[in-house]
């Protein structure tokens, strides 16, 4: 509930300051959010997935780690924060406090290290809040100001405000209900290992999911990277929402269970083209009545791909669950190094003929089916018997 509260916030909130902020503060509000999403995704550089992955629970509420994951995610969320900072200031100018930067930074990627150790010990709905309550807190801010625009010069003081306090106050909750051992249980070589295959796979995924508007944004005009970020809010965010779901439910449902994947399967496939169809027929309708600002003639072509992507999305959400639930550590290993080399040889080849973002925003979905088609044939031993 508090997952699907925090984005239809962010939704609502991507949605409305279209309509009431200027193209700059627009642009300067895309950017935000999509760095916001990347650090608290991948803003650890796979630390979190290493102390899930090698952490020991016992009785729900202790939790046993390696200590030396501590020291690697203090330092790389340092090195995040700092390129997260010159990215901001020194790339693209954004116009706000440099402390007020930072500390956004660096208090959104200790909520999601701190969301994962609230989940481990099974504080299931305080890891939702502390996930999600930053979401919320934009969509709030964005009813406020499609009433008074003079709110948003003050939005960023209090985002960095609210974050940190969380921090403060989640570290606290944990101290008192959690508890915590650091002692040595793997070899350094055996947790930076984990720690570099963790961050290959995240690497990956988050390139493919906000790549394409960080390269939008050094390539393109700041108001045609404002027009993608709502274009893509409108026509992929509700695609990205269901395949969390997917991919949430049906790993935990995977590992407990034998399911007919075939049929699940053509239930997703089948469902996504009739969610297309609605989606697009819906928007078509809110446009002609104006109630949201979209050219479907002009971006038609654009809106085509990002449904394309959607679909691929929906289905690859599935093979994702499987393979999260039952493949092996050479398996995902031998995946990731099997899709960044394919990224590597199409990016190359490709990027000198990207003259507009459509043909960019192909790349993209020419990456995102090659991954579903690595991700399908490692799935493949793993499907036999459950049909």
């Amino acid at each position: 509930m508090v997952m699907a509260l925090g984005a239809l916030s962010i939704f609502i909130a991507n949605v409305s300051l279209k309509h009431t902020l200027s193209n700059d503060n627009y642009y300067n509000y895309s950017v935000i959010i999509t760095i916001l999403t990347l650090l608290t995704s991948f803003g650890a550089l796979g630390a979190d997935q290493v102390f899930l992955r090698l952490s020991i629970v016992e009785n729900k509420r202790k939790i046993i780690f390696d200590k030396k994951i501590i020291y690697i995610a203090i330092v790389n969320t340092i090195i995040m924060t700092a390129l997260a900072y010159i990215y901001f200031v020194h790339i693209i100018d954004i116009p706000q406090n440099k402390i007020i930067i930072i500390i956004i930074c660096f208090s959104s990627i200790w909520l999601m290290l701190l969301y994962n150790v609230l989940r481990l010990a099974s504080f299931f709905l305080v890891s939702q809040i502390v996930q999600n309550s930053w979401k919320i807190l934009f969509g709030v801010f964005s009813i406020l100001i499609f009433f008074n625009s003079f709110i948003y010069e003050f939005i960023y003081e209090v985002i960095a405000s609210f974050l940190f306090l969380l921090v403060i106050m989640t570290l606290f909750f944990i101290k008192k209900n959690v508890q915590i051992e650091s002692i040595t249980l793997n070899k350094k070589s055996e947790v930076l290992s984990f720690s570099f295959h963790f961050f290959l796979a995240l690497l990956t995924l988050s390139f493919l999911s906000q790549g394409d508007r960080i390269l939008i944004d050094r390539m393109f005009t700041n108001v045609e990277f404002g027009n993608y970020f709502y274009l893509a809010t409108l026509f992929l965010f509700p695609f990205s929402l269901f395949q969390s779901y997917i991919g949430f439910k049906e790993l935990v449902y995977i590992k407990a269970n034998n399911i007919n994947f075939k049929l699940k399967l053509r239930f997703i496939f089948k469902g996504s083209i009739i969610f297309s169809i609605l989606l697009f027929c819906i928007i078509y309708t809110l446009s002609q009545f104006q109630l949201i600002s979209v050219d479907i003639n002009k971006d038609l072509e654009l809106i085509f791909i990002f449904i394309i992507i959607g679909n691929i999305k929906m289905i690859y959400s599935l093979f994702s669950a499987l393979i999260g639930a039952k493949a092996t550590l050479i398996e995902i290993k031998r995946m990731n190094i099997i899709f960044v080399t394919a990224t590597l040889i199409l990016v190359l080849i490709f990027i000198n003929y990207i003259d507009n973002i459509e043909s960019l925003v192909y790349l993209f979905c020419g990456l995102w089916f090659i991954r579903l088609i690595i991700w399908l044939y490692f799935s493949k031993s793993h499907i036999v018997n459950e049909s």
